[in-house]
Formats: C-alpha cells, sequence, structure tokens
C-alpha cells in the first residue's frame, strides 16, 4: 500500500519531530470528489446559462428582434406594420412608444400627401403658369401652363427644353439675377409666338436667406386687345366729336361777330349749329347705350326673321 507521509520538528530541536502519513488512497478519493463537485457545478451552471438564455431570447431577444422588423418595414413606407405588445416591462412600453409613433408618423404622412395633392391640382387647375427656382436658377416646379410657356420661348430661341431640372431661358436670367440681387418682386412683359406674356417674379425666402425665386406667367394677349382697342374707341370718339364741336365753334364765332348779316344767312347758320348738335346727341346716345349694354342694363334678345329680295 502507498503513503504519503509529512514530516515536522518540534521546537527546532533536531533530535525530536513528528511524523504524520495516510494512505495515497485517501487522496485520490478526495481529488475524486473534488472532480465530481467541480463537473456537477459546470453541469448546474451550464442548465442555468441555458435556462437564462432562453428567457433572453423569449422576453428581450425576440421582441428587439420584431422591432427592428417592424423599423425597416416602416422604413420601407409600409406604416401598418404593428408590433406585438407581449409585456408590461420596459420592452412592452417600448412597443407601446413604437406603435403609437407608427401611427404619428402614418398621419403625418397622410396629411402632407394630402396636401402635396391639393397644391398639385390647384397648380393645375390655375390659369396662370407657376414656376419655382432655386437659387442657381434651375426650374424645380413648374404647372403645365408654365411648361408650357418655357416650351414656347425656347424654342422661339433655338433651344431644347427636355430635363426637369433646366435652367431658365437666356431671356430671363436677368430678371432672375435682379429679384435676387435687389431681393424685390420684378415685372417683365415678353412677347412669345406673337402673345404677350406678364412674368412677375418675387424672391423666396428660407428664414432670412434667399433660397430661389417664384414666377407666375399670365397670357395678357387679350387685355392687351382690349387695352389697343380701347385707344381706337377713344381716338374715334375724339374724332367724331371734334368736327361737330368745330362747326358748332365756328358757326356760334359767325353769330356772334356778325358775319352772318341777312336773315337767311343766320336761319342757314342755325339749321348747320342745329344739325351738328343733333349728330352729337346720337353720338352720345350711342355711347351711353354702349356703357349700359357693358354694364348689363340692356337685354339683347335674338328673333329669326325672314327676308325677302326685291
Amino acid at each position: 500500500m502507498d503513503f504519503i507521509i509529512v514530516g515536522e520538528r518540534l521546537n527546532n530541536d533536531p533530535n525530536s519531530g513528528i511524523i504524520l502519513y495516510q494512505p495515497l488512497s485517501a487522496v485520490e478519493e478526495a481529488s475524486a470528489e473534488t472532480r465530481r463537485l467541480i463537473y456537477l457545478s459546470a453541469g448546474i451552471a451550464l442548465v442555468l446559462t441555458t435556462v437564462f438564455a432562453f428567457f433572453l431570447s423569449t422576453r428581450i431577444t425576440a421582441p428587439l428582434r420584431k422591432m427592428r422588423q417592424a423599423a425597416l418595414e416602416v422604413a420601407q413606407g409600409k406604416f401598418h406594420t404593428k408590433v406585438p405588445i407581449l409585456t408590461q416591462d420596459e420592452i412592452g412600453q417600448l412597443a407601446i412608444a413604437f406603435n403609437r409613433m407608427r401611427r404619428e408618423l402614418n398621419r403625418n404622412i397622410s396629411e402632407l400627401n394630402q396636401e402635396k395633392e391639393q397644391l398639385s391640382r390647384i397648380l393645375v387647375s390655375m390659369a396662370d403658369g407657376v414656376l419655382t427656382l432655386n437659387r442657381q436658377g434651375n426650374v424645380l416646379l413648374t404647372n403645365p401652363q408654365a411648361k408650357r410657356f418655357l416650351d414656347m420661348l425656347f424654342y422661339e430661341e433655338g433651344k431644347e427644353h427636355e430635363t426637369e431640372l433646366a435652367k431658365l431661358p437666356p431671356s430671363l436670367q436677368p430678371l432672375f439675377e435682379r429679384v435676387v440681387q435687389t431681393e424685390k418682386e420684378e415685372l417683365k412683359e415678353q412677347t412669345v409666338q406673337g402673345r404677350s406674356m406678364a412674368v412677375l417674379m418675387a424672391p423666396l425666402y428660407e428664414e432670412n436667406h434667399i433660397r430661389g425665386a417664384v414666377a407666375v406667367v399670365r397670357d395678357v394677349t387679350e387685355e392687351r386687345r382690349h387695352d389697343k382697342l380701347r385707344k381706337d374707341f377713344i381716338a374715334n370718339v375724339s374724332h367724331e366729336l371734334r368736327t361737330p364741336i368745330s362747326m358748332l365753334q365756328g358757326y356760334s364765332e359767325a353769330m356772334v361777330d356778325g358775319v352772318t348779316s341777312s336773315e337767311e344767312e343766320r336761319k342757314e347758320v342755325a339749321q348747320i349749329i342745329y344739325d351738328e348738335s343733333l349728330r352729337m346727341g346720337r353720338l352720345v346716345n350711342e355711347l351711353l347705350d354702349l356703357a349700359r349694354m357693358e354694364a348689363g342694363y340692356v337685354d339683347l334678345h335674338m328673333e329669326q326673321l325672314i327676308l325677302i329680295l326685291i
């Protein structure tokens, strides 16, 4: 049998001491018991770690993974994705906050889309052209009327307008530069393919800085034609009134100066004055009738007439 022996002196006396011995099998049994305890502890620790990992995966990791997937779907525009609320702890509160954020984001984006659609319909239905420009003078947004005006202007200047983000035509570039430099609205009237177009451009601000300009394009061809007709009408009326007034003035002066000596001449002059006054009266009445027609006080009725040629 193998033993393990340990010796020690007593009181530092070289002639005396104590010797302990024990069979080696007892040490081996203690080592085996120690290894068994270590293996048992390791097994218990492994079981506890597995249980904790399962708990962590079920209660924390899985909800976070679902929340991450829901966040990715929301980023793709799927705002109806909902995170399930499984617990009432911090993870559950985070899921509640995420669902609330999703609803608010969906509502805000829906309102923005409605406003955008409403603005788009307003711009399309407008009779005037509207275009917005950035700081560099690039066209950012146009409605059909403004795009038609730009196409006409580019065609007249011998250039193509194909890209959505295009520069202004060279004829409008000085107007844009003046608006940006002076920070005031400017008006320019330009003839494009025989039509008179008025361009009113004003600066666009972002806080205190100019970020571009907005221009309103209006077709004023009919207005200019009406102005010309009005001027021609005033000139014609002035010409028609000048002749009888001159004759009335001339013959009246002749009667005052006594040029008409005989009774027959005075009657002739008086008759001319009377005829010219009637002519002026008819002209004034026609002008009054025209004014009443424009004001809507005169109703015109259409009737069919049978013309008989003799």
